[in-house]
């Protein structure tokens, strides 16, 4: 068989459809994924879906849904993070992803964005994101349960507040701005005894590294430049020294 009468994978056919997302804060390519947005009907929440549903989805393909959300962090004032002048943070928002040929797992994802807690706001904004779930569960046309709640939490962030531990084994912990080390953020969670499954005594995790996405590799590459210009002078500064008795002489 030759390599064009083979099939493409599921990366090439999809960047084929995606729209090309231009921004200067980042040098990689980046594509934003034609969404449909669809109608929900339930105060501060929204739908988008990605892929036709169709009957083989139905028949050969379970639905597998998470809710994703940023928790409060503790810090050694007592403060967390966030951005109240956020907009794009203010709904509860459902990403369905129907299954097709090529996806790694063999079902329907659907992935619930909730807007991070604890922020700025206090907790009347707090309350208003536990009612917006609320809502959405409780809709006919929302969604009727769940089968894993993820933590969103930086890499070097200090651990997150208690969670109830009746939904332990359901708990999946998502890393942000992760490289090839071990996060930091694993033993402050295990250190606070947060309850979640864990292989090898480390909480089971899921990594991502996009930290690339807001490196300015330009900055990376001047300075790359300049410290190897700083090695090459020490080099040719050496070639005209000689060690006598303990102490460095220029030849003559």
């Amino acid at each position: 068989m030759s390599a064009s009468s083979l099939p493409q994978r599921l990366p090439e056919v999809l960047k084929e459809k995606l729209q090309p997302f231009r921004t200067e804060k980042c040098p990689l390519p980046i594509f934003q994924f034609p969404l449909v947005d669809e109608e929900l009907n339930v105060p501060g929440c929204r739908r988008f879906s990605f892929g036709e549903e169709n009957m083989d989805n139905k028949q050969t393909a379970r639905s597998w849904r998470a809710l994703a959300g940023q928790l409060p962090l503790q810090t050694g004032e007592g403060g967390s993070g966030g951005d109240a002048g956020c907009e794009s943070d203010v709904e509860v928002t459902v990403y369905r992803l129907n299954y097709q040929d090529g996806f790694q797992v063999n079902y329907t994802l659907t992935i619930i964005d909730t807007p991070g807690f604890g922020d700025t706001r206090g907790i009347e904004r707090d309350q208003l994101i536990t009612e917006q779930i609320r809502e959405l569960f409780t809709a006919a046309s929302g969604v009727s349960d769940i089968d894993a709640v993820c933590i969103v939490v930086p890499s070097s962030l200090p651990a997150p507040h208690a969670i109830a531990e009746d939904i332990e084994e359901n708990i999946r912990v998502l890393v942000t701005f992760a490289d090839g080390q071990r996060p930091p953020v694993l033993e402050a969670i295990t250190a606070s005894e947060v309850p979640c499954p864990k292989k090898n005594k480390i909480p089971l995790h899921f990594k991502f590294n996009n930290s690339a996405l807001f490196a300015n590799n330009n900055l990376q590459r001047k300075s790359r430049m300049r410290k190897r210009k700083k090695r090459n002078k020490k080099k040719k500064r050496s070639k005209g020294l000689t060690r006598c008795s303990g102490t460095w002489a220029t030849e003559a």
